[in-house]
């Protein structure tokens, strides 16, 4: 009977050893799959910092489209104007109040002006063209 105990601790001897090796396999295979998910989820968060990187850069890129046909549709800006040409709308900009007046009211507006723009009364000869310019174009409009 010694014997067959013998044999059977011994039994469960290799058993147990074969269960823990079994065991370390386990754990070793487990600590595998943890370290590869570990990198799977920093692969996904990498990824998804990306994809939002990604539609951060396709809405810029639209902002930036929408900006350049707005910019392609507006008007080109003109050159510096000329000197007739700011003669032209500071003249149209002095008559403007004009159309609104009554003949009395209108002929005295239109004295002040005459007044504010005539030659004599500027500072220097530059103003003092630049004044006849003026009163020249708005006798013209009136």
């Amino acid at each position: 009977e010694k014997g067959s105990l013998m044999t059977q601790l011994n039994a469960a001897k290799d058993r147990a050893e074969r269960l823990r090796q079994q065991q370390e396999g386990k754990d070793q295979e487990l600590a595998r799959e943890r370290r590869r998910r570990a990198e799977a989820e920093a692969s996904a968060a990498r990824l998804q910092r990306l994809v939002e990187d990604h539609e951060e850069v396709i809405w810029e890129n639209n902002r930036l489209r929408q900006q350049l046909a707005i910019a392609k549709a507006a008007p080109k800006a003109k050159a510096r104007p000329s000197r007739d040409d700011v003669v032209a709308e500071l003249a149209k900009l002095e008559c403007r109040p004009l159309q609104d007046l009554g003949a009395a009211d209108r002929a005295a507006l239109k004295k002040k002006l005459l007044l504010k723009w005539h030659p004599d009364k500027q500072p220097s000869a530059t103003h003092a063209t630049l004044a006849t310019q003026v009163m020249q174009e708005l006798q013209r409009q009136n």
